[in-house]
């Protein structure tokens, strides 16, 4: 490893559209900005090596090896433009906000702890997970090849990565790579896996589900009358959507991800409590979204 200092960044985001804060979940989204702002301002703020020297945690981190130019006050603001990773159509405004917050030496931290001969020394936690940060970057910022979920490296666009299961059920097979450092700094690499589903509509999962395990479903009315006349295919669809996620799509066109529970009745059938009276969702809807 280079002997260098690892010089620390603070950064800050607010999205105009947004009434509620930044979270850990729009990590993938924020990475994105900064890669934006890294190709725009390369040279000027950023070295110009194409953003090698820089890499971001996806929260409030910015590690570089290089120093960046940043203003008289040791800071850089900027606006950039991208959007959620809930919705790719929609496009939001994130000022962004850098300032420099010192140095930490990674090759003194982990040299101490070497030395030591990993005899009762503590792990050094931070040098560790600053190399795991700059060892997974590069495949967060190419989303084309690679799916990143938590650590775990996925690329299912390739042959052989991805395993059929059953219908609209996928064994992705992927890799986890970690740096270890105990007599020595190491790279530990282990096979990854993850289930996945085919993306689909709700209706069409469970019917082909269904007709799967030789319930018939010819067309719509067909299932819906299926899950109404016959238990057992009730129960089987009930069993296979449970603590899956669905998307709904609102009628004001807002888009909401909802963990599903239990498959239960229409929303024609189903009632609600609204001011101590009985309604159908379906009336609460219509009612609310006037």
């Amino acid at each position: 490893m280079t002997d260098f200092n690892l010089l620390l960044d603070d950064v800050k985001f607010k999205v105009a559209e947004w009434k509620r804060d930044v979270q850990r979940k729009d990590k993938n989204m924020l990475i994105r900005a900064i890669e934006i702002l890294k190709k725009q301002y390369s040279g000027k703020v950023f070295p110009p090596d194409g953003g090698c020297s820089t890499v971001f945690d996806g929260m409030s981190s910015l590690y570089a090896a290089k120093q960046l130019k940043l203003d008289k006050a040791g800071g850089f603001k900027a606006s950039v433009s991208t959007y959620p990773d809930e919705d790719e159509a929609k496009v939001v405004n994130i000022a962004v906000k850098i300032d420099f917050n010192g140095t930490f030496p990674l090759k003194a931290a982990l040299d101490h702890f070497l030395s030591q001969g990993a005899k009762g020394a503590v792990q050094p936690s931070e040098p560790i997970q600053i190399l795991n940060i700059i060892l997974s970057y590069g495949v967060y910022v190419d989303p084309s090849k690679h799916v990143m979920i938590g650590r775990k490296c996925f690329q299912p666009d390739n042959k052989g990565r991805v395993e059929q299961i059953d219908v609209g059920k996928f064994l992705w097979l992927g890799t986890f790579e970690s740096v270890r450092v105990g007599w020595k700094l190491s790279l530990n690499v282990d096979m990854a896996n993850k289930p996945a589903y085919e993306k689909d509509d709700l209706i069409n999962y469970i019917g082909n589900y269904l007709h799967s395990r030789r319930k018939p479903n010819e067309d719509m009315l067909a299932l819906v009358r299926l899950l109404k006349t016959d238990r057992d295919a009730f129960a089987v669809a009930d069993n296979e959507i449970r603590d899956l996620k669905a998307r709904f799509l609102r009628p004001d066109g807002a888009k909401r991800d909802y963990r599903m529970v239990k498959l239960t009745k229409s929303p024609r059938e189903l009632k609600m409590d609204k001011n101590g009276e009985k309604v159908t969702i379906i009336h609460r809807f219509i009612i609310f979204f006037r």
